[in-house]
């Protein structure tokens, strides 16, 4: 079995324990997420020859759309991530390293990754060209990171405040809840 293969098989048994993990605490907007995500993962591994996917940009996306959605567990509103001062040998804060900032670092680099290897093919000896190569997958990466700023700006000020992609408006009634 090939290596893209077995990543894509893993990001579905991630992505089930985060649908079952959202039953569980009845958080239903992660279940949305989960099937966007899952519909991102498998255009990804369809075009996963065609756009010079490495494994590790591959697993990069996997490890930062999981990230984002391991906010089921409650990591938006409470880090499990803390931070520990070395000099004064306390903990400043709690959370101080807050999970949205984690995800959107993550994301970036995902990002970042998947179109240089995409673009690393027009690669040659010439230094300019190289350059303005990294340079645009950084603009690149930055308006994908702005477009997805303007899309969680939007949903929280239409829909308000909720825990995933559509706050569960899509898939509580389809519940029946």
């Amino acid at each position: 079995m090939k290596t893209k293969t077995k990543l894509y098989l893993f990001s579905i048994l991630i992505l089930l324990f985060f649908i079952f993990a959202a039953f569980q605490r009845k958080i239903y907007g992660y279940i949305t997420d989960s099937i966007i995500i899952f519909i991102i993962m498998t255009m990804l591994y369809l075009s996963y020859d065609k756009l010079n996917i490495s494994p590790s940009s591959y697993a990069m996306m996997l490890i930062a759309l999981a990230l984002h959605n391991a906010g089921v567990f409650g990591f938006y509103y409470k880090s499990p991530l803390r931070y520990f001062d070395p000099i004064w040998e306390q903990h400043i804060s709690t959370h101080p390293f807050q999970w949205d900032h984690i995800t959107h670092i993550s994301s970036g680099i995902a990002i970042s990754m998947l179109f240089f290897d995409y673009f690393k093919r027009f690669f040659n000896k010439d230094k300019l060209n190289n350059f303005f190569i990294i340079f645009s997958v950084f603009l690149i990466a930055q308006g994908i990171g702005a477009i997805g700023e303007i899309y969680e700006f939007a949903g929280y000020s239409f829909i308000g405040e909720g825990e995933g992609a559509d706050a569960g408006h899509a898939v509580r009634p389809a519940l029946g809840r």
